[in-house]
């Protein structure tokens, strides 16, 4: 969704029309800054459209790991007659439980992390003529740009409950834990 301003063809495309003195690049630039605001609204109001499935997504695979790892335990301690069916089919179906909270993360993660390193590489321009000592209104503009950049960061959130992100899967992992021990201290 957000490849379009933050590959490295535009940075060096950046580079070599500041080496120009015209006061278009300014308003190239500015382009891109606009584009870069649309393409995040556009992938929040994307987003949006999938919050409510997202979360009801997650909370189902939340009640499938809790369930399989609970039932992955009562087997063991209890014991059954056909131990490879029992313990092979669950742990496939904890493995594409985790596979699919995996896989929808990281599309989210991927897409935040490629729309943030626009405010970068901006940023990497005006440090190489603040280094040399360049800064003229046009390179202050780029700052300006850049900070832009940072505060317009795109975060992806499920109903504004939970940020979909690497932390999500760790909150994730660590709530089926708990539930677990506390099905067991209690012996439901």
């Amino acid at each position: 969704m957000c490849s379009l301003v933050t590959t490295p063809i535009y940075l060096k495309w950046i580079y070599i029309l500041l080496e120009d003195n015209d006061i278009s690049v300014i308003n190239i630039v500015h382009q891109l800054s606009s584009h870069h605001y649309e393409l995040v609204q556009l992938s929040q109001d994307i987003a949006k459209n999938f919050e409510l499935t997202t979360l009801v997504g997650a909370l189902m695979w939340f009640k499938n790991m809790i369930e399989t790892v609970y039932y992955l335990l009562f087997v063991t301690v209890n014991g059954t007659d056909r131990p490879i069916v029992h313990y092979g089919i669950n742990i496939m179906f904890l493995i594409l439980n985790l596979y699919w909270l995996f896989v929808v993360i990281r599309i989210y993660v991927r897409i935040k992390n490629a729309a943030n390193k626009s405010a970068s590489y901006i940023h990497e321009i005006w440090n190489k003529y603040a280094l040399k000592r360049a800064i003229d209104t046009k390179i202050r503009y780029l700052q300006l740009t850049a900070v832009q950049f940072y505060a317009t960061k795109l975060n992806f959130t499920a109903c504004d409950v939970v940020s979909l992100d690497w932390s999500f899967c760790q909150m994730m992992i660590a709530s089926i834990t708990t539930y677990v021990v506390i099905l067991i201290q209690f012996q439901i």
